[in-house]
């Protein structure tokens, strides 16, 4: 994780090394990107893949995926919370 939002921190911890890193909703949260990649769900304070906007991008996402061998995958459907209309993303 990464412990702020430093672009020299980012640049060192991860991308430097070719590590994938964990960004800190707290520190990233206001960035432009972010309300095109993710959008919040009807529901909660969770953030969803906005698969829509996404999908224009999918060979750049795709090759970068294959580079550092990052995965993503549909998270199962939770007993504890409702059906939610669009898929959630989780790192496998």
């Amino acid at each position: 994780m990464l412990p702020n939002a430093s672009l020299d921190g980012f640049r060192e911890k991860a991308f430097n090394p070719a590590l994938p890193a964990l960004l800190p909703r707290q520190f990233f949260a206001e960035l432009p990107a972010i309300g095109k990649w993710f959008m919040r769900r009807k529901i909660g304070d969770a953030m969803a893949l906005n698969t829509d906007y996404l999908a224009d991008y999918g060979d750049t996402v795709s090759s970068a995926s294959s580079s550092m061998q990052q995965r993503w995958t549909l998270a199962p459907p939770s007993s504890t919370s409702p059906k939610h209309p669009s898929p959630i993303f989780r790192r496998a």
